[in-house]
């Protein structure tokens, strides 16, 4: 048994690499490695060059770069084929937006506000011990640390 193994690894049965719980299912407690461990939103990347950039694209790349899970809405039809590239495609919100001005060194809080500057009202990025989401919505969440509009 693990839990009697005191030379086990720390994040053994703390929640550590389970599977991200999906949208609509933000009220499940985190994890206890999140917990103890949470995300930090404020260190610079250094993962996207300075300049103009489209939004999706943007998001694209923090989802694929940042050391935690980033999630946002997409406006991909339920049933659809392609629900594993679904954040390739976004939503038409995030596609039509303008592009953002990205500096040097930007966090991940910097460009987050960025890019709801850019998308119309209605979006809401929140955080939580363990990931990011970005939906049009205006939910509050139990376990979420804060969350932020346009």
């Amino acid at each position: 048994m693990r839990k009697a193994d005191e030379g086990a690894l720390a994040w053994n049965d703390s929640g550590f690499g389970s599977n991200d719980p999906g949208h609509n299912r933000e009220g499940q407690q985190p994890a206890d490695f999140d917990n103890a461990y949470p995300i930090n939103i404020d260190r610079q990347l250094h993962l996207v060059e300075a300049g103009s950039h489209a939004v999706l694209p943007l998001l694209i790349k923090l989802k694929q770069h940042l050391p935690y899970d980033l999630r946002y809405e997409t406006d991909l039809k339920p049933g659809s084929d392609d629900k594993y590239v679904s954040y390739r495609k976004g939503h038409v919100d995030q596609r039509e937006a303008p592009e953002v001005e990205v500096a040097d060194g930007d966090t991940t809080r910097t460009l987050l506000c960025k890019i709801m500057g850019a998308l119309p009202a209605g979006w809401r990025t929140t955080v939580f011990p363990g990931r990011v989401i970005l939906y049009k919505e205006d939910t509050r969440y139990r376990y979420e640390t804060e969350s932020f509009t346009a």
